[in-house]
């Protein structure tokens, strides 16, 4: 019974503290400017855990303007943006703000995983916006863009086949060219934006939209019984054909012959150098190139989980593939990105509560 005062009075500083945030939440003043930064982010952090974001966003927006080396605004701010409001665009500067003042723990590792996410969203958002609104790009930073081949003829090509060879000969063509362009990713999306926002597709719309000094593209022709013909074409910015290959046919059964064509065609048009001779293909079989180019449309429309069943299947099929190889790396990083938000909500709360215990200290 001894402890009993000093156990008594430490309750009631904890109780009387609760009440006071509580109250407050219950019966706001009119004028919250008196608040301090501190009672701000309770209340922000009282709110948000009630699931009221919009008030907890009130709260947290105000307590922004103080220290710039608190992480707890921005961060809250983020998780709000990303994974209460959908709105990849606004949670992105947020988390930015946030990387290099926790440099000692794991949140940076998470953010940065749920950044990788989150960018590519918001560039194939902002690029679908452009697209549906018929609007060009207002600067470009593309030196190439590409756009699938177009299954032309009274025969439909087998699906997956157009975009798994205009996908092989891109990312061949990178192999012997670094300068060709940074990342296929940024080329999948641009043209996956287009292609999904307008009503019909137009190669020369498509490269005077996305504004690249060249567009290379071109059409595919099922012959039948496993029998192609490909024609390559370079669209300047203006849309006008710039350059045009004659046809190259092949046959889906030898894809490294085919392949080795349609490479060395497009390093012509594309004026690079030649590729070297005995040129390995990025994946080996035509089957294997089509269940991966299923797996590369489920990952551009931001269906990951299945596009790694896919990739899996895939990888059975050739299991030493470049090609392959490329895509599950964007697969991986996007599943981190989305398992990094539950981490990311973990570790809010702990930052939260470890503060609010701390300013609850006598």
């Amino acid at each position: 019974m001894r402890f009993f005062p000093a156990l008594f009075l430490s309750v009631l500083f904890f109780l009387t503290g609760c009440t006071n945030r509580f109250q407050y939440m219950a019966y706001p003043p009119a004028d919250s400017s008196a608040l301090t930064p501190q009672q701000l982010l309770a209340f922000a952090y009282d709110h948000y855990k009630l699931g009221d974001e919009v008030r907890a966003l009130h709260f947290v927006y105000k307590a922004a303007t103080g220290d710039p080396s608190d992480l707890r605004p921005p961060l809250l701010m983020g998780l709000i943006y990303d994974l209460d409001f959908d709105r990849p665009d606004l949670a992105v500067p947020e988390y930015e703000k946030v990387l290099p003042l926790r440099a000692w723990s794991d949140l940076p590792t998470r953010l940065t995983q749920r950044l990788v996410h989150l960018r590519r969203r918001s560039e194939y958002d902002r690029l679908s916006d452009l697209a549906r609104s018929r609007q060009d790009l207002p600067t470009s930073s593309y030196q190439l863009a590409f756009l699938q081949f177009e299954s032309v003829g009274p025969r439909t090509a087998p699906k997956g086949m157009a975009l798994g060879l205009s996908d092989l000969v891109i990312h061949g063509l990178k192999e012997f060219s670094d300068t060709l362009y940074d990342d296929a990713l940024d080329l999948h999306i641009l043209q996956r934006a287009y292609l999904e926002n307008t009503p019909e597709r137009v190669n020369a719309e498509f490269a005077t939209w996305n504004g690249a000094n060249r567009t290379f593209t071109g059409t595919l022709t099922d012959l039948g019984m496993g029998r192609l013909q490909i024609t390559l074409q370079v669209l300047g910015p203006d849309g006008r054909i710039l350059h045009k290959s004659p046809a190259i046919r092949g046959h889906a059964d030898d894809l490294l012959l085919l392949y080795r064509h349609l490479v060395n065609e497009a390093a012509i048009l594309l004026d690079l150098k030649l590729p070297p001779a005995g040129l390995h293909s990025p994946i080996s079989n035509a089957l294997a190139m089509i269940i991966h180019a299923q797996a590369l449309e489920l990952c551009l429309d931001n269906q990951t989980e299945s596009a790694s069943l896919f990739l899996t299947r895939a990888l059975e099929s050739a299991p030493a593939s470049s090609l392959i190889d490329r895509t599950k790396n964007w697969i991986d990083q996007d599943l981190a990105g989305r398992k990094a938000k539950h981490a990311l909500v973990s570790s809010y709360q702990r930052i939260m509560e470890q503060s609010l215990r701390l300013a609850q200290s006598p």
